[in-house]
């Protein structure tokens, strides 16, 4: 390139502009998993796999404006390396924990959290330290780097309740006071006069999930 490139003193990349980039990369990888079979639909979003409606999906999707977050450690970049560090080369028990092993018996520290993180020594089977040991191993396609994403305290119960519907799980219901139950049950069908003619009735058509979800309406799971 024969011009250099000039960013600002505080960022690389403007976020807005990394969050179009983002977004752009996400919806491509998404069309191609879909046209190569590789994206899983649930039953319940069975309309998404006519190609139309796929795409009208993913043109839902880019209308709305994406989030990248980027900000800047405290540390630097060294210290945002030793953080990562800390999870993708660390491992659930160190050498220097382990203190004998013989007789198929293998003798170890450990911190005992009920008691305020005290260590304490501790013999256990070879079958039992194996068994333990497996507890920390993620299961396929985890990672273990940590990131709150849908799970953050601000929006997890929205989120969850997003995530519920698009994968067909049913939450319990809660208990419905007595008076809203007889108010419910005074009509048995809603119809609505239509605005134009005035003679006609309007009959409600159900959104698809991910539709009404998105646009903030309550969806029926009952079907």
């Amino acid at each position: 390139m024969d011009q250099a490139l000039h960013y600002h003193d505080k960022f690389a990349f403007p976020v807005y502009a990394l969050s179009e980039v983002v977004r752009a990369r996400f919806l491509k990888l998404l069309r191609q998993a879909y046209e190569r079979g590789k994206l899983a639909i649930p039953s319940c979003e069975a309309e998404l796999h006519a190609g139309q409606m796929f795409e009208y999906f993913l043109n839902d999707l880019a209308r709305d404006k994406w989030v990248t977050y980027a900000k800047r450690p405290f540390g630097g970049p060294e210290q945002v390396l030793k953080y990562l560090g800390r999870y993708t080369h660390g491992v659930a028990l160190s050498n220097q924990r382990i203190l004998d092993v013989a007789g198929g018996g293998i003798q170890l520290v450990v911190k005992d959290y009920r008691r305020g993180g005290q260590r304490e020594i501790v013999t256990l089977s070879a079958e039992e330290f194996i068994r333990r040991f497996l507890h920390h191993l993620l299961p396929k396609r985890f990672r273990k780097i940590r990131y709150g994403g849908f799970m953050v305290c601000t929006v997890r119960q929205e989120k969850l309740a997003q995530a519920r519907r698009a994968l067909c799980v049913e939450e319990e219901p809660e208990p419905v006071p007595q008076e809203s139950l007889e108010v419910c049950t005074e009509s048995d069908e809603v119809t609505h006069r239509c605005p134009k003619c005035l003679v006609g009735t309007m009959r409600s058509i159900p959104l698809p999930h991910w539709v009404a979800a998105r646009r903030g309406f309550a969806v029926n799971n009952s079907s």
